[in-house]
C-alpha cells in the first residue's frame, strides 16, 4: 500500500494491467466453459446412441476449447501471483527466482492472446525492468497446450481417454475397444476387377437392359437409313450486297430436273415470278415501274 501511495511507474502499471487482465478473463472463461459443457454433452449423446465414430470426430474441437480454458486459467493464476507479490517485486531490482515462471509465462502469452491487450503492457514493463532472457522459465504446461491448439494434433490415446472420461461423467456405458474394432474394420475394399479384364463402365449395364426392354421401331430404323443414303442436292446462290458476298444455301428436292432447267440461269427465290419485270429488272410490289415513270417524264417534257 505504502509503495503504491509513494508512486512508482512499475508498481502502478503492473497493478492496473494485472487487474484488467483478470477482469477480461472472467467472461471469456465463462464462455469457454459453457462451450466445453455443450460439446461434452453432444459427445456423450453420440456415444449413447452408438455413434462412436461421429463422437470421435468431434473430440479435436472439444480438446481445443479445453486447452484454451486451461491457458486462461494459467494466465489468471500468474496475474494473481503478481498482484500478491507486487510489493516485493517493487523493492527488488532483480527478478526473484520464485516469480520468474509467472513473469516469463505472461511475457510469452502477450504475443499469443490478442483478446488480452494488457498483456502487452505487462510485457513492456517486465522486459524493461528484468530483460527478455527468461524463456527457460516459461510454464511447460502452458507451452504444450498452446502448441496443441496451433497444430490441432492430439494423440489417439488422449482422445480415447477424454471420450472415456466423458462417458463416465455422463454415466454412459462405453468401451474404447469397440471404437478400435470399428476403426480396424473400416479398411478400404480391394478392387473387384480381375487382372486382364477391362473394368465395366458405369451405365453400360443399364443401357443394355433398356435396349432389350424397349427395342427400336423397324419403320423408324428403315426411314433413318433411307435419309442417310439419299444424296443431298445443295444449290449455292452468291449475291453481292455492298461489296460483300453472302451465300444463300437452298436445299433442293431429290426429284429429277430437266436439262433446260439446269442450264437456265439461276434466279433469286425470294420473289415470285409474277412480280418480276419482263425487261429483266426487279420491281417491288409497292413501287412504280421504272419504264412507266420514264415514259411519263418524257411526255411531260414534250408537252
Amino acid at each position: 500500500m505504502l509503495c503504491g501511495l509513494l508512486g512508482g511507474k512499475f508498481f502502478k502499471k503492473c497493478k492496473h494491467s494485472a487487474k484488467s487482465i483478470r477482469t477480461r478473463i472472467v467472461p471469456i472463461r465463462s464462455k469457454k466453459q459453457a462451450t466445453v459443457r455443450l460439446d461434452k454433452t453432444d459427445v456423450a449423446n453420440r456415444i449413447a446412441a452408438g455413434q462412436e465414430a461421429n463422437a470421435y470426430g468431434r473430440i479435436d474441437a472439444l480438446m481445443v476449447e479445453i486447452n484454451y480454458t486451461s491457458c486462461y486459467d494459467i494466465i489468471d493464476q500468474h496475474c494473481e501471483y503478481i498482484l500478491n507479490h507486487l510489493p516485493d517485486l517493487q523493492k527488488q531490482r532483480e527478478c526473484p527466482q520464485e516469480a520468474m515462471e509467472a513473469i516469463a509465462t505472461l511475457i510469452y502469452a502477450a504475443a499469443r492472446f490478442s483478446d488480452l491487450p494488457e498483456l502487452c503492457d505487462l510485457r513492456h514493463v517486465f522486459t524493461e525492468r528484468y530483460g527478455s532472457s527468461m524463456d527457460s522459465s516459461i510454464n511447460a504446461e502452458f507451452v504444450d497446450k498452446f502448441q496443441e491448439i496451433q497444430e490441432k494434433s492430439f494423440s489417439e490415446e488422449k482422445k480415447l481417454q477424454l471420450m472415456q472420461s466423458i462417458a463416465e461423467e455422463f454415466s454412459v456405458r462405453w468401451d474404447s475397444k469397440r471404437l478400435e474394432h470399428l476403426s480396424s474394420n473400416a479398411t478400404p475394399r480391394a478392387s473387384s476387377v480381375q487382372p486382364g479384364r477391362k473394368p465395366v463402365q458405369v451405365g453400360t449395364k443399364e443401357k443394355a437392359s433398356s435396349i432389350e426392354r424397349y427395342p427400336p421401331n423397324p419403320a423408324s430404323v428403315a426411314r433413318k437409313e433411307q435419309i442417310e443414303a439419299e444424296p443431298k442436292n445443295i444449290h449455292v446462290d452468291s449475291a453481292a450486297k455492298n461489296g460483300k458476298l453472302y451465300n444463300h444455301v437452298v436445299s433442293l428436292p431429290s426429284a429429277s430436273v430437266s436439262t433446260a432447267e439446269v442450264n437456265a440461269p439461276a434466279r433469286a427465290t425470294s420473289m415470285p415470278p409474277e412480280q418480276l419485270n419482263p425487261n429483266g429488272g426487279r420491281v417491288h410490289p409497292n413501287m412504280p415501274d421504272y419504264f412507266q415513270l420514264a415514259a411519263r417524264l418524257a411526255a411531260l417534257r414534250n408537252a
